[in-house]
């Protein structure tokens, strides 16, 4: 708004400024950032915000953070339009990031038909009338996906109701 005051002498000052202070930052950004980020549709001073909020983070997130803006226009829009400020974009996770059918979902449980269970006994009334539920839970170790069953159990007689 300075740059287009009616007064020249404050007009050529806030260019001054604006322009030294694009040159400082300019300075201290990895030389790719910006460029890459205009690249983008990203406005010159908001991709400069975004390169130097990034400044500290390592190659391979910024170059992750430069992918999933390319990738996902609803999440660049926010950012070009200010709905969602540099230094929040930076501090987001990579699942945070991605489009929204990208985004890792964990399955629903499997849950399988009530049955009468053979070989449990109630331990409050000592009843073998018990119903089985079997459930399989996802489970991930160590990059390894796997299934893990639980069972509810519950007493026909008293209706007490347990797992193992």
């Amino acid at each position: 708004a300075l740059k287009k005051s009616p007064d020249a002498a404050v007009a050529e000052l806030a260019r001054r400024v604006v322009s030294e202070a694009k040159k400082r930052v300019a300075a201290t950004l990895p030389p790719d950032a910006t460029p890459k980020l205009v690249a983008l549709g990203l406005p010159q001073d908001v991709a400069a915000a975004v390169a130097a909020a990034a400044q500290a983070k390592p190659a391979a997130e910024v170059r992750a953070l430069i992918a999933d803006l390319k990738r996902n226009d609803a999440l660049r829009g926010r950012v070009a339009t200010g709905a969602l400020s540099p230094s929040a974009l930076v501090e987001m996770g990579a699942d945070d990031r991605c489009r929204e059918d990208r985004k890792r979902k964990a399955p629903p449980p499997i849950v399988e038909e009530e049955i009468l269970a053979e070989g449990y006994v109630c331990e409050t009334c000592g009843s073998t009338r018990v119903t089985c539920n079997t459930e399989s839970r996802p489970t991930t170790s160590y990059g390894t996906s796997e299934f893990r069953q639980i069972l509810f159990l519950d007493c026909l007689d008293c209706g007490r109701s347990w797992q193992e």
